[in-house]
């Protein structure tokens, strides 16, 4: 991963995304060509089998851009303590 002076976000060097960290927030955004409800789903059995309870304060957002694929973000907008 590469990170951008200005922003302090780091961008993958091969795939389609981003992860950026600041204000006590974790932020992961990348593009995909699948279904909305296809990638929420699997996006929600991957926290699932991590965490469980899914943490509170977890926020999904998507939208098509230019390039025609559409991308998602997903903020944690407040750190999680360590068990």
């Amino acid at each position: 991963m590469t990170q951008n002076s200005e922003t302090g976000t780091y961008y993958h060097n091969a795939a389609n995304l981003s992860v950026k960290v600041a204000n006590g927030q974790c932020s992961l955004v990348f593009a995909t060509d699948k279904q909305v409800d296809d990638t929420v789903f699997q996006l929600a059995q991957g926290t699932v089998s991590m965490v469980y309870p899914v943490p509170a304060g977890v926020d999904v957002t998507s939208r098509v851009e230019a390039d025609g694929l559409r991308y998602f973000r997903i903020a944690i907008k407040a750190p999680v303590a360590a068990p």
